[in-house]
Order: structure tokens, then sequence, then C-alpha cells
């Protein structure tokens, strides 16, 4: 004789149904519904894994950034190009003078020449915007006042007739008078004074190309192409060079050469030294490092 138990609809109960039978409803308690959806996403959660160990950078770890090493530069404090707003023929006559490097340094508002160094190496952005307000300003002061005073001294003038040297478009040709070096643009010129001479060898020199130098170094043109930077050195001091022209008439001036960045992935140039890391690689370097109070390499 069969028997059936009547229980009432319990929700943590358990409905075992099978064919021709009667009901019959086990007492066997479960979990919430919260804790079985917890358990059952628990295996896949890997937010809910115990952590066994967090990786931490121990304090004998070489540090992966140079920003606090002594002389890390965000930024090249590089000198600007003095010939976009001047041609090539102007700023050359123009640095033929003496004063005119100390005139164009006084209105940049420089420091001194011996802090001038490390002041640069400290506000590289505000070097370049010093430059800027004069090289940019090709129809103020002092390029003006300077271009008025070079006019004065320069000797090449038109020639008459069929008489004097022809410089060809796209070049200038070079001469000199009383040691210094003076430059004629395209066109007909000839020299009536007698203390002036064509330079050998520098007539129809193409302005289309990236260095042209005297054979003395007492005029330099340098011209440096966007993705590159020129290395110069004055009075034995190293330079960076921004892109564009830059033109040199004093003598003291060193062309070094012209660095490709994509070529290089790094180049030093006296206390400057430049490294480009590729991903997933390191480099090695000595540096001295700032500590508080002390340093250390």
């Amino acid at each position: 004789m069969k028997s059936s138990i009547q229980v009432e609809h319990d929700p943590n109960l358990i409905d075992l149904k099978s064919d021709g039978e009667d009901t019959i409803v086990p007492a066997v308690a479960l979990h919430d519904d919260t804790e079985m959806k917890g358990e059952q996403e628990g295996t896949f959660d890997f937010q809910q894994l115990k952590l066994i160990e967090q990786p931490s950078i121990s304090s004998d770890a070489l540090p992966q950034t140079l920003e606090d090493c002594v002389g890390f530069l965000s930024e090249f404090p590089l000198q600007q190009p003095n010939a976009d707003n001047c041609s090539v023929v102007d700023m050359v006559n123009i640095l033929s003078m003496p004063e005119a490097n100390n005139v164009i340094k006084a209105a940049m508002n420089l420091p001194s020449y011996g802090a001038e160094d490390v002041w640069m190496y400290e506000c590289p952005g505000e070097y370049k915007t010093r430059q800027e307000q004069v090289y940019n300003t090709g129809e103020s002061d002092p390029l003006v006042t300077l271009k008025k005073k070079s006019d004065n001294e320069i000797c090449h003038v038109s020639a008459p007739l069929n008489f004097g040297h022809v410089v060809r478009p796209g070049c200038i040709s070079f001469y000199y008078k009383f040691g210094l070096i003076y430059t004629a643009p395209e066109g007909k010129w000839w020299l009536p004074n007698v203390n002036a001479k064509w330079i050998k060898g520098f007539k129809n020199v193409s302005l289309d190309q990236d260095l042209i130098q005297t054979s003395d170094n007492q005029v330099i043109i340098i011209r440096v192409v966007e993705g590159q930077v020129g290395l110069i050195t004055v009075q034995g001091i190293h330079r960076l060079l921004d892109v564009r022209m830059h033109v040199f008439n004093s003598g003291t001036v060193q062309f070094c050469e012209i660095i490709r960045y994509a070529d290089n992935s790094d180049f030093s140039h006296g206390p400057y030294h430049y490294m480009n890391i590729p991903r997933g690689k390191y480099a090695k370097v000595w540096v001295e490092v700032l500590d508080d109070s002390t340093t250390s390499n």
C-alpha cells in the first residue's frame, strides 16, 4: 500500500518528480539563492581569488627613469635659426660687423657669459622664446639697425653694361675686404673698392645644400631639416641647432655634424647625451643621482 506525505511547498526544498509516481519531497535544505550564485560564479570570478603575493620593487632595484638624475633635461636648449625672416646674404653681412653678436645677445637679455649655460639647462623654453623675439622680427630692432650699418660697409654695387660678376639665381658669392667676409645675392655686381676681392672658389655657391663653409671657417651656413639636429662649438662651448637655416660669421664657430634622429638611437655632444630606448629594451647608464642631502652614482 502506497502512501504519500502532503507537505506545503517550501522554496528551500526541491521537488523530485518521477513519471507514474506520486511526488516525494525529501527534506533537503539548500543555500540561499545569492549564496548559490556566489558559489557558482566564484569558480570563474578571478577577482575573488586569494592574493598570494603582491609584486613590489625592491629598494635595491635599478631605477627606470633619469628624471631624478643630475643634469636631466626635459628638452634640448636649442639655438634658434637666425636666417628665416632675414635673408642669408643680409645675415652674413650683418654678422660681419664685430659688434653685431653683442648687440643681438643684449636684445635677448641673456644671463652673463658664465651663467648662461646653467640658465639654458634650467630654462630651455625661455631660451627659445627670447631668441625668437629677436630673430622672428626682421623688420624691427636690433636687426634693422644692424642692417643699415652693414649696408654702409658692403662694397658690391650694380655693374654697368657688360661688366661685373654675375651671381646666378639661388646662389651667393663671397668677397672680402680688410679681412672681413661679405656676400652678394643674385644679380650682376662689381667691386669698385680696390681693397675688396672676390674669394676664389666661392663664387656662385648654391644655397641648396646643408653646409656652406669658407676655407678659413670664417663664415659657416648650416641648414638643419626636420628630424635633425645640428652640432657645433662656439669658442669651445657645445651648442645644438634647431631646424632651419643658421648663419655664422665670426671665425669662432666650428661645425661638428648634423645628426638624424631616426638613424641614431643615441649620440653625445659635449655635456649633451641623447638616448631613444625602443619598446621592450633597457639601456644601462652611469649617472649621478640626487638622494636628499647626498648624491650617488
